[in-house]
């Protein structure tokens, strides 16, 4: 009884077995599955505040909680990703900054907070709870949809990369089905982390008193910004030379998220005197979550340059391939004098030594 051969095996002298090799319908219809997967996370993440009754209790949990988000987002996710593009480091600092001050202004004059008063606590003293965060909503919408825009481009980029690195090593032993689903870590990334971008946007307009078709419909348009970010990277030419934009649109974005935090969505539980433990513990747990999802992304995101770098190594050692054997032509007509000798590789030296021969 002849024996079997393992899972995804090549050679096989009876059987004509062929690689899978993803091709660009496999590639399309990956970024179909993708975008659907992660819209409709999205989508259920942003409907969490419509489906529980927001009492005063839980209205100051969930700020609690969208606060250590949006500054665990901004200062451990975005802003150290802004500092690493390469762009000057004085100019993210400046974006940084002048997110703060736009959205810090805005508030200044443009946005009236009126207290009102719903409940009364038991020694007598009215707690005030927040009546209009308007800006606040748009702030947050505005700086996720940046964040997701720059995550469908990375997805697009990681897709594209790992497919076409995987059509180049068609000939290679047995790549598997698994194999063939590229940019996955991207994609589990972005996957796990953005239910939680959603709710902290209809969170805060659920907070804000808006309707709820319009949380809805926010909602909806938020889940179709990872679609876009992905067809930005296909049609926009050039895209590895917009390092310093992401840079500092990632960094203004950062800004905005902590002055959201620390100007506008934190004050108002300083009115809260009880359940600070709770409060302080939903605060620390938004800072985690934020924390989780930003390792995971930080990994893939190493996972991915480590690819990009590979592949420029590849193409290094082909031009650097070329140019060796340019310099070995060259080194016959002058080998007296022995110049790049120790710096030859082994192939080289047996050239050498072939030719002595």
């Amino acid at each position: 009884m002849p024996r079997l051969r393992g899972f995804g095996a090549v050679h096989c002298p009876h059987l004509n077995v062929h690689p899978f090799v993803p091709g660009p319908l496999f590639m399309f219809w990956l970024f179909v599955i993708y975008c659907g997967l992660i819209a409709l996370a999205s989508v259920l993440g942003g409907f969490l505040p419509l489906l529980f009754k927001l009492t005063h209790l839980r209205m100051q949990v969930a700020l609690s909680f969208i606060s250590g988000i949006l500054l665990g987002v901004g200062l451990l996710h975005m802003l150290p990703h802004a500092l690493v593009e390469g762009a000057p480091v004085s100019g993210v600092t400046m974006a940084f900054l002048l997110g703060f001050l736009l959205i810090f202004f805005l508030e200044r004059f443009f946005c009236f907070h009126h207290h009102e008063i719903e409940e009364s606590s038991s020694d007598g003293h009215d707690e005030r709870v927040h009546g209009n965060h308007t800006l606040g909503w748009v702030g947050t919408f505005f700086g996720m949809t940046v964040h997701t825009l720059l995550a469908g481009i990375a997805l697009g980029s990681s897709v594209y990369m790992d497919h076409s690195m995987e059509a180049g090593d068609a000939g290679a032993d047995a790549p598997t089905v698994l194999a063939g689903l590229a940019g996955l870590g991207a994609f589990l990334a972005i996957l796990f982390h953005k239910p939680f971008d959603a709710l902290a946007i209809t969170a805060v307009m659920r907070v804000s008193g808006a309707s709820r078709g319009g949380i809805i419909l926010v909602n909806l348009l938020f889940a179709l910004v990872i679609p876009v970010g992905i067809l930005l990277f296909f049609f926009v030419d050039g895209i590895g030379t917009w390092h310093n934009l992401t840079a500092y649109a990632l960094a203004l974005s950062a800004g905005t998220f902590v002055c959201i935090a620390g100007s506008d969505l934190l004050p108002e539980l300083q009115f809260h005197r009880h359940n600070r433990l709770l409060l302080s513990v939903a605060l620390v747990a938004g800072l985690i979550v934020a924390w989780l999802s930003g390792l995971l992304e930080t990994h893939d995101h190493g996972h991915g340059h480590g690819h990009g770098h590979n592949h420029a190594v590849g193409h290094h050692d082909h031009h650097g391939h070329d140019h060796g054997h340019d310099h070995h032509g060259h080194g016959h007509g002058h080998d007296h004098h022995g110049h790049g000798h120790d710096h030859d590789h082994h192939d080289h030296d047996h050239d050498h030594d072939h030719h002595d021969h």
